[in-house]
Order: C-alpha cells, then sequence, then structure tokens
C-alpha cells in the first residue's frame, strides 16, 4: 500500500495544469492499495498533462517510486526552469495497526474509476 500526502500546488499557473492538479489533489491523503494502482495514477497523470498542455510545450510529470527508505514522490513540472506547478509525496504503508474499539474493524476499501 502506498499512502499519498504532503500534496502541494503553486497558487497561480495556467489553467491547462487543472486538470493534472485536481488528480494529484484527489489522491492527497488516500492510500493506493497495489502497486499496479501507483502505475496506473502515474500513468493517468502523464496522459492527462500530455493531454491538456499546449504543443511543444515542455510540462511534464515527474516520477520517483519508493525506495529503500520507503519514499518517493510526483512532481508536476512546468519545463520552464524546473518550476513545480504541484507535487505529492508518497509512503510505503509496511503494515497498520489499530488499538481500542477498533482493533477487529474492516478496512474500508472504495474502487474508485474504471
Amino acid at each position: 500500500m502506498i499512502f499519498c500526502c504532503d500534496f502541494w500546488w503553486r497558487n497561480k499557473y495556467p489553467k491547462f495544469y487543472d486538470g493534472t492538479v485536481a488528480l494529484m489533489s484527489a489522491a492527497n491523503s488516500k492510500a493506493l492499495l497495489q502497486p499496479e494502482d501507483l502505475t496506473k495514477f502515474v500513468s493517468c497523470l502523464k496522459d492527462q498533462i500530455e493531454a491538456d498542455k499546449p504543443k511543444g510545450h515542455g510540462a511534464r510529470i515527474n516520477y520517483s517510486p519508493c525506495g529503500h527508505d520507503g519514499r518517493g514522490f510526483i512532481y508536476l513540472e512546468s519545463g520552464k526552469d524546473e518550476t513545480d506547478i504541484a507535487r505529492i509525496y508518497l509512503h510505503k504503508v509496511e503494515s497498520v495497526i489499530t488499538y481500542g474499539d477498533f482493533r477487529n474493524a474492516v478496512l474500508d476499501v472504495k474502487k474508485i474509476g474504471g
């Protein structure tokens, strides 16, 4: 499981970034259950920015998977001076523990999208 957190976005940016920023924002404070979910999410971000950016524009997704320390990131880069438009951090979840009344609770898993 990969937890997405600490979403940040620039206050002002061109409108064509809106769709990609919205996808990143929607993942904030959410967990991706399988590695395939993360792969699909990154692919969706790349497809979104490619569809929305003006022809020849350098905007791109910079993705670094979780390394040995269990941390990674996704940056939406403007392609100009390596300025970030938005970023979200990834953390590998090793396990889940609960205490008290929730000790035997079932994890609520929701499928979003196709």
